[in-house]
């Protein structure tokens, strides 16, 4: 684990939760100007281009959905890390609850944790082309 580094890099996206996926998408892309550029049918979410790296992500609300004993806040950032391993490990090391890592190699690998007063966030990582 390197301690010199930064655990994370930037914000890659900022996730918003909406009602009605298909509604929100037409309104961001028609109001905003924003472009999809990634679309998961499955796991109810669009993912926009806002103009920078960072991202906008409407996901669907599903009523029953829960993590970490409290409800997902409808709108938080997931911050990208290149160690999505030593990064959780560091955070588990400095007393951080930190939910376990879900995804698969290969693909989007992401956990959640709460900062000292209890706000959701996300730590993420893919590769990339950098």
């Amino acid at each position: 684990m390197n301690l010199g580094l930064p655990l994370v890099t930037k914000i890659d996206t900022v996730l918003l939760r909406v009602q009605n996926l298909e509604s929100a998408t037409e309104w961001y892309t028609r109001v905003l100007g924003f472009k999809p550029i990634y679309t998961d049918r499955e796991e109810r979410l669009v993912v926009l281009a806002v103009g920078t790296e960072t991202s906008l992500t409407l996901h669907e609300q599903r009523s029953n959905r829960a993590t970490m004993t409290h409800q997902i806040p409808r709108c938080y950032p997931i911050f990208y890390t290149p160690d999505i391993e030593a990064t959780h490990e560091r955070l588990e090391t400095m007393g951080v609850d930190v939910q376990p890592i879900s995804g698969e190699d290969g693909e989007t690998r992401w956990f959640a944790f709460r900062d000292g007063e209890g706000n959701y966030l996300e730590i993420c990582h893919y590769e990339t082309s950098e």
